[in-house]
């Protein structure tokens, strides 16, 4: 049995929060969620980081994320690519 989070776990809460950090460096808006495809919710469990709410959605792919704010662009939101446990 593993103690504690995993290398996968950890290589993803790393990339999350640094997508994070730069949405709201760049963006006028701040973050309102963190978005995972249904599987990659349930894998990771988590419904809140950093006070940002984290949701499933199926329009996310798997293995994927988007951060999510109320500002919208032509181009629409951008999905951020997991990081795979090596």
């Amino acid at each position: 049995m593993i103690d504690g989070p995993t290398t996968f776990t950890i290589k993803n809460l790393v990339r999350m929060r640094e997508a994070l950090d730069y949405h709201n460096r760049v963006c006028g808006t701040p973050a309102n969620a963190i978005t995972l495809n249904p599987l990659d919710h349930a894998l990771l469990g988590w419904n809140l980081l950093w006070g940002v709410a984290v949701i499933a959605d199926d329009s996310v792919g798997v293995k994927r994320f988007r951060i999510d704010c109320d500002e919208y662009t032509a181009a629409g939101p951008r999905e951020q690519e997991l990081v795979h446990a090596g």
